[in-house]
């Protein structure tokens, strides 16, 4: 990844936003990485613009039992008339034009049953994770308020959950819905409105 200075030095546009997208990654024992967000606009009269998004049709593999990743998306003035643009193309840009790259996380290995505890906690209280997220896919109960993790309440969570494992030499391939498009847009849309 090239440094926001470099990119604003040698081309007419500012990053306004880089950062990760909450829920973005595979849930598993090990959870895959963060799906990053990064939103550039464009300081110059106009420009031509050349993109690609990989991961748009089929969703980065979980392994051993892990969840897929998310989507990637790119999406055109998301502030305005907001378009979600083709994997790949060339757009005109005019000045003040906002475009919003979101890259596919990474698929989970294990069970997400499998992960600490405490380490969901962790992803919670660093805003990778949703206390939502981490109760409906770790099994992880966490008290609201306090963010202070709910023990008994997870246990006789987990112990009421069974997770589906393939084959760990199996790659499960999913194919992207509309759906898991829209989830990518609207947690890009909450990243940026609180």
């Amino acid at each position: 990844s090239v440094p926001a200075e470099v990119v604003e030095l040698e081309h007419p546009v500012r990053l306004e936003y880089c950062g990760y997208v909450p829920d973005s990654a595979g849930a598993g024992r090990f959870r895959g990485g963060m799906a990053v967000m990064r939103e550039y606009r464009l300081l110059a009269a106009e420009a031509s613009l050349q993109y690609r998004s990989e991961r748009r049709k089929f969703r980065p593999y979980g392994l051993h039992g892990g969840q897929s990743g998310s989507v990637s998306i790119v999406v055109w003035n998301p502030d305005g008339e907001s378009r979600l643009l083709p994997e790949k193309g060339e757009i005109r840009m005019r000045r003040g034009d906002l475009i919003r790259f979101c890259q596919a996380s990474g698929g989970g290995y294990g069970d997400p049953m499998d992960r600490d505890p405490g380490k969901v906690c962790l992803d919670v209280r660093d805003g990778l994770v949703s206390i939502e997220k981490a109760q409906t896919a770790y099994g992880v109960v966490i008290d609201p308020e306090s963010g202070v993790l709910r023990s008994k309440e997870t246990e006789e969570l987990r112990r009421t959950r069974s997770t589906e494992v393939v084959d760990g030499r199996a790659i499960r391939v999913v194919q992207t819905t509309e759906a898991d498009i829209e989830f990518m847009i609207g947690a890009a849309n909450r990243v940026r409105d609180g």
